[in-house]
């Protein structure tokens, strides 16, 4: 028993709720002497032998998120000769991540176009990356743009394909 919000309680009704609590702490005891656990044994007796002969997938077979080694590489359906794009490859890079990580940490996390601090920051290739293998990863040819800026100032982005 709770009491109400806004509701004053009276002497007696506070100790009838202490009652109550104490007498249901008093039954979880006598139960746990008595009635549950008093025949332990022949519970987990009679458990095995309702449970002998039924069939449980082991766990780590239904929790295993790594691919079993058959479907792995070439063996696997969807496999295509190991054709990963050189550009997918390289912005994955190791080198890659440092680059950017770097960027920001040189413009301070705030973009150089509207001054705005934190967001989504996107770093961006002064010159192409496509264009510029050499600049990749050079640290002059890049720039801190949040997401609105970049859709600005890159003429690739935000803008529908030519239909010829």
């Amino acid at each position: 028993m709770s009491p109400k919000k806004g509701y004053k309680q009276t002497e007696e009704h506070i100790r009838k709720r202490f009652q109550d609590e104490n007498s249901q702490r008093k039954r979880i005891k006598t139960r746990k002497k008595n009635g549950w656990f008093k025949n332990k044994k022949e519970f987990v007796a009679k458990m095995i032998k309702i449970n002998t002969g039924r069939s449980r997938p082991d766990r780590a077979e239904l929790n295993r998120k790594v691919k079993p080694k058959e479907m792995q590489g070439k063996n696997n359906p969807n496999w295509k000769g190991g054709i990963t794009p050189l550009n997918r490859k390289l912005r994955n890079s190791l080198m890659y991540a440092n680059w950017r990580q770097n960027v920001f940490l040189r413009d301070n996390h705030r973009c150089q176009r509207c001054y705005k601090y934190g967001g989504y920051l996107e770093a961006h290739h002064i010159k192409s990356f496509a264009e510029h293998p050499e600049l990749r990863f050079d640290l002059s040819n890049g720039i801190t743009l949040c997401t609105d800026c970049h859709k600005i100032i890159d003429n690739k982005r935000g803008r529908p394909k030519c239909k010829k």
